[in-house]
Order: structure tokens, then C-alpha cells, then sequence
């Protein structure tokens, strides 16, 4: 999964993981658990979230959550 996000995005599959956030608050959406997550700007930020999966998260949705 972690490599087909990857490529859905054009980015080095090394950008992404699965895990609980660093900081141990609750996701934007007010989720718990372990995150999707992409290195973005120099830190691990939780990848956006879309109602159809993380494989439907775009560049610019990227982009619209993180600025």
C-alpha cells in the first residue's frame, strides 16, 4: 500500500508510513490509532484524508492541508 501512495503521488516511497503520530494527539479528523503518514516540508505530518482511501489523496489535497 505504502508504495502505490507512493506512486500515486510521484514521491519516493521512503515518504510515507503507517504508525502512530509522533506527538500522540489525535488526527485532524479527530482520529485515533496509527496514521498514514507523509514527510512533508522536513516532518512527518498525517497524510490528508479522503472518503474514497489514501489512494485517492492528490498533490494538492497534500498541498491544502499542509500549506
Amino acid at each position: 500500500m505504502r508504495q502505490a501512495i507512493a506512486a500515486n503521488l510521484d514521491i519516493d516511497p521512503e515518504r510515507i508510513r503507517y504508525g502512530p503520530l509522533a506527538d500522540g494527539k489525535p488526527g485532524r479528523m479527530n482520529t485515533a490509532g496509527d496514521h498514514w503518514q507523509i514527510y512533508y516540508r522536513d516532518e512527518w505530518q498525517e497524510l490528508p484524508w479522503h472518503f474514497d482511501g489514501p489512494l485517492w489523496v492528490t498533490r494538492e489535497l497534500v498541498r491544502k492541508w499542509w500549506g
